[in-house]
């Protein structure tokens, strides 16, 4: 059925992965007698040292959603101030299929961030306000109809 080069492979293939598994299981082991779990710190009656050292971050303040509007003769853009993107881009003469055949395509419709949203690193577009200036300016071959703000 199979020829000698076959299970030869096979063998090999499967005492490798033994042996693998042999020294990963040591290494852990290595690794957690030098790394030893760090000592929970004796619970307070009182309760106030292990008050102080959990601190809880307030939740972000609600921040109101600006909406701006681009319209050319074949897509309408709506801009969010969160995040600083496009919220959503309406193809006026492309329509749904199925029962939304009156609909206009909206893309990101069901989008969670605007496209393109102007976030750092662990933030959510949610909680960063961008101020929006309607400005009609030459910029480089194109035009600039929003200039976007970061804040302060």
């Amino acid at each position: 059925m199979y020829d000698r080069k076959t299970w030869i492979v096979v063998i090999a293939c499967s005492v490798l992965l033994g042996v693998n598994v042999y020294y990963s299981k040591k290494s852990q082991q290595e690794l957690a007698l030098q790394n030893p779990p760090a000592a929970t710190a004796p619970a307070s009656p009182s309760g106030t040292a292990a008050g102080e050292a959990l601190k809880v971050e307030p939740a972000p303040a609600e921040i109101a959603e600006q909406e701006y509007s681009l319209e050319t003769d074949q897509v309408r853009y709506t801009f969010t101030n969160l995040g600083g993107g496009l919220k959503v881009a309406e193809f006026k003469n492309q329509y749904g299929v199925g029962s939304r055949k009156d609909e206009h395509v909206r893309v990101n419709r069901f989008g969670g961030a605007p496209i393109g949203a102007i976030t750092a690193a662990g933030d959510l577009p949610e909680t960063i306000a961008y101020t929006i200036f309607q400005t009609t300016r030459f910029l480089a071959k194109s035009w600039c109809f929003w200039e976007f703000i970061l804040p302060a």
